[in-house]
């Protein structure tokens, strides 16, 4: 539809009937955290419109602006994503690390796989042995409540999906989704993880922020379609604000900082490092970390993985 981006930015701004200083001033007074430093004489839009090259964080801005989905564009004008071999390490280490824990089968690159939303009940079956290896996995300090993680899971807005190779069951992932009005208890610890249940949880349609109950992959190309999932679990759903996720080991706490997620809560002091994460060079059990859509919508992480994502070939 569009030949480039500055025709699509040029049809867009005329079809709102704005000038470019009119564009300039809106979107100074809608997103001041992308365009604080940005001139309102419409200049720089101006320049845009002939040619000049644009951050691609304003890019992205820009589309969610406009209501249109930055990966459909950044397909129709044919951007090119930048290269990010830092996550692409991070992701290495992450499969590294799960497996030496060896909770699911490590299955090779070549291995096709595919990731079936199982039903919640299906997904309740195992939801015992998720609370035993958390319980391990945090040596003691989290024991998660059977009963609260069961009815969790059995919500009507969770989701739950499974991730097979060649009949094994190679990782999982379960989402749920939060009221609004819990987010403070919960990152306070007024609210400990293990006590999260049904009534903190809000029903598909309402607003909610989403939060990463838990997940495990034995399969590097599964880990991208997983924070893929996520990041567009986030994205694509207009009643979603943000993502909420605890981290409980050092690698968690520098893959949230790569995502540009912004630190709210620490959990309990420990004593070093093979029982907590590292922050400021204190431990901690746990640190939770927050990251609004608009944040994951213009940074170059989602696109990242979605490009990744894209090139595997699953069953």
């Amino acid at each position: 539809m569009y030949k480039n981006l500055q025709q699509y930015l040029r049809a867009k701004r005329e079809a709102l009937g704005l000038t470019q200083r009119e564009l300039a001033e809106k979107l100074k007074r809608e997103h001041p955290k992308v365009w604080s430093s940005f001139e309102s004489d419409g200049a720089r839009i101006s320049r845009w419109e002939n040619g000049a090259s644009i951050k691609w964080e304003r890019m992205m801005a820009l589309f969610v602006f406009f209501g249109d989905d930055p990966i459909k564009m950044i397909r129709e004008l044919n951007i090119p994503i930048p290269s990010n071999k830092e996550l692409t390490k991070l992701l290495d280490q992450v499969l590294k690390n799960n497996r030496n824990q060896g909770f699911h089968p490590y299955i090779d690159d070549d291995t096709p796989y595919k990731a079936i939303s199982v039903s919640r009940k299906m997904a309740a079956e195992f939801c015992i042995s998720i609370a035993r290896h958390i319980k391990s996995y945090t040596s003691g300090r989290e024991r998660w409540i059977t009963g609260n993680l069961e009815r969790l899971i059995m919500h009507p807005s969770s989701t739950c999906i499974r991730y097979d190779a060649s009949g094994q069951m190679m990782g999982h992932l379960i989402l749920i989704r939060l009221k609004p009005e819990y987010y403070d208890e919960i990152t306070s610890n007024k609210i400990q993880t293990n006590e999260i249940s049904p009534e903190h949880c809000a029903f598909p349609g309402e607003p909610h922020v989403l939060y990463l109950l838990t997940s495990y992959m034995g399969s590097r190309v599964g880990i991208i379609n997983m924070h893929t999932t996520i990041a567009n679990a986030v994205c694509s759903d207009p009643n979603c604000m943000g993502l909420l996720i605890r981290v409980r080991n050092n690698l968690g706490y520098k893959l949230a900082g790569h995502y540009n997620m912004t630190m709210v809560s620490l959990g309990k002091r420990v004593e070093n490092d093979t029982t907590g994460v590292r922050h400021n060079n204190k431990y901690y059990n746990s640190v939770d970390f927050h990251v609004e859509k608009f944040d994951l919508l213009t940074g170059h992480q989602r696109y990242n993985l979605q490009n990744m994502n894209d090139s595997i070939t699953t069953e």
